[in-house]
């Protein structure tokens, strides 16, 4: 199979995964959340702790996949094609898309912050590729030596 088919297929199939996490009610992702986990420690110990323990985990961790997520997305269009106004089209579109499916599920609602993550996701990584595409140098940067 050539590569840029292999990665095309891959891409869509990141996108089903994307619609079968994003189509799920918002009630069946609680036991997911970190605030499931977090809600249980105690909070008796000093300030450092209290303020941690203030923080809605949940935002963070539901922000943080958004990113990651996209930023997967964007690697594998970047396969596909090393354009990086076509993997950014892509990629957008599909989290409005994505963001608009939500109205047809319980307890989930669409949000221009989400389609905002997901486009931060898509650009750091698109900063990525195009910087090490750039200068090959620098393509190591994230190994261990």
């Amino acid at each position: 199979m050539h590569k840029t088919t292999r990665y095309w297929l891959l891409s869509a199939l990141w996108m089903g995964v994307i619609f079968v996490l994003s189509h799920q009610p918002k009630a069946e992702l609680a036991p997911a959340q970190p605030s499931a986990f977090l809600s249980n420690l105690a909070v008796d110990w000093n300030l450092f702790w209290q303020i941690f323990f203030q923080i809605d985990w949940d935002t963070v961790a539901g922000k943080g996949a958004h990113v990651v997520v996209y930023g997967v997305l964007a690697f594998l269009l970047w396969q596909t094609q090393t354009q990086p106004r076509f993997v950014l089209c892509v990629a957008i579109l599909y989290a409005c898309s994505d963001e608009l499916h939500q109205i047809f599920i319980p307890g989930r609602t669409p949000k221009l912050t989400d389609v905002l993550f997901d486009s931060a996701g898509v650009l750091m990584m698109l900063w990525w590729l195009t910087r090490n595409q750039r200068h090959p140098d620098h393509r190591n940067v994230t190994s261990i030596h």
